[in-house]
Formats: C-alpha cells, structure tokens, sequence
C-alpha cells in the first residue's frame, strides 16, 4: 500500500459570457459605379461623353468645366444649375475614388 493520495483539483472557474462563433466574411465582387447619364463616361481625366466642341456636359457652354482640369470660369460661379452640375460631377469622381479603394 502506498501513502500516495490523490487530490482532485477544483476545475477552473469559467465566465459566464460564452464566446460568439466568429462569421467568416467573403468579399463581394464590387458592382460597376452607376453614373448619372449625363456623366456617362467621366473619369478622373476624361470629359464625359456628352461633352463637344461646341457644348460642355458640365459647364453648359463652349469651354470645359471638368472638376480635374480647371472647373468653371468666374462669370459661372453665379449660375446655380451650372455650380449644381459642377457638384454633382464632384460627387461621381469622388465615389470613383472610394470604389477604387474598395477593389
């Protein structure tokens, strides 16, 4: 007979909070930008396809007004549909710059 005993250990205490099965998250394929019609085709250095010679899609008259290459000239600044136009053709750039990043 052996003096040996065996003690039994109490078992650790465990919280109460039980862990959260962790979800896996894929990546979902980004969705092609939808642009207003009426900027079809601007790019961050690209006119839109509706802009001429004679017409800009931005501007509304015969001089470019892209946001990238110089904007609206200073009799514009006080035509409201003009700096309205100059905004929202901001807005498409700046979400192509966001969408890029996401890729």
């Amino acid at each position: 007979m052996s003096d040996t005993a065996i003690v039994e250990t109490p078992a650790a205490h465990k919280s109460p909070r039980r862990k959260k099965a962790r979800r896996k998250y894929t990546r979902r394929a980004a969705a092609a930008p939808k642009a207003p019609a009426e900027f079809l085709g601007l790019t961050s250095v690209d006119c839109p396809l509706q802009c001429s010679q004679k017409r800009c899609a931005i501007s509304g008259c015969g001089y470019c007004g892209h946001p990238r290459k110089g904007g609206l000239q200073a009799h514009e600044l006080g035509d409201p549909a003009a700096l309205d136009r100059l905004n929202r053709a901001k807005g498409v750039l700046a979400h192509q710059i966001v969408d890029k990043r996401r890729a």
